[in-house]
């Protein structure tokens, strides 16, 4: 006698419940990992902002407060250069007059300027020049002069600087107004009690945020179509023997 011995398996529903469960774990796998790389994205970049940031902002905040250091009263303790040819050979004459360096050229080739100039004087001393200029890999980068060595990259990837100057309108050391450097004029820098300034930064990676940024002025008007991590910082700090209350 012949004994059959029935054979059992998977049917092709169970098959298919079990791909597509399969199928689902994956996607919830690839979704997880998908969340955190992004997640790591922005950290990283978070993190690359805010140290140069930081960096870019203490160096700021260190040369106002010895701008002007050594001047007298009644003579202008910053000075600011719009990006024409006239207007940077006036402050490469400044500059030397007020370092006493003959040689002295605090600012680089003028067809890399990408900024206006703002000038920080100390007297007998180079002072320092800020500026937005095209760096070495080819994104805005912010320089400054003043050391001797030529101009210095401090960082790279930033997208605005602007400043504003806290004026004395009425010689009570009190700071009555705030100007953008395009407002002022040739007794306003005389007045100048104190400086803000804003520092536009961008991550070196694009694509890290879901969404172009929505800037709020004075950075408005910039594209951040490339998505990348964009962040303001603002500083204000009196200028040396100017003795404002801010």
């Amino acid at each position: 006698m012949t004994i059959h011995h029935r054979q059992s398996g998977f049917s092709m529903i169970e098959l298919m419940i079990s791909v597509a469960m399969g199928l689902f774990m994956v996607a919830a796998i690839l979704v997880a990992y998908v969340s955190a790389a992004q997640n790591f994205r922005v950290q990283e970049a978070m993190s690359e902002v805010q140290e140069d940031g930081r960096y870019a902002s203490i160096q700021l905040l260190h040369d106002i407060r010895q701008s002007g250091f050594g001047r007298d009263q009644g003579e202008p303790k910053v000075l600011g250069y719009n990006r024409v040819r006239a207007d940077i050979n006036n402050l490469h004459q400044f500059a030397k007059q007020v370092s006493g360096d003959a040689a002295f050229r605090p600012t680089l080739a003028f067809n890399r300027l990408r900024s206006p100039v703002v000038y920080m004087p100390v007297e007998g001393e180079r002072g320092a020049a800020y500026y937005l200029a095209t760096g070495a890999n080819g994104r805005l980068s912010l320089y400054r002069n003043g050391d001797g060595n030529g101009s210095s990259e401090l960082i790279e990837g930033v997208e605005g600087l602007v400043f504003e100057f806290g004026l004395d309108s009425d010689s009570d050391n009190i700071v009555d107004v705030y100007k953008f450097q395009a407002q002022m004029n040739g007794v306003d820098w005389r007045r100048a009690q104190s400086i803000r300034f804003y520092l536009l930064l961008s991550s070196s990676s694009t694509n890290v945020v879901d969404m172009p940024q929505v800037l709020a002025a004075p950075f408005n008007g910039v594209n951040t179509a490339d998505r990348r991590l964009y962040r303001v910082f603002v500083g204000t700090a009196g200028i040396r023997n100017a003795t404002a209350m801010l």
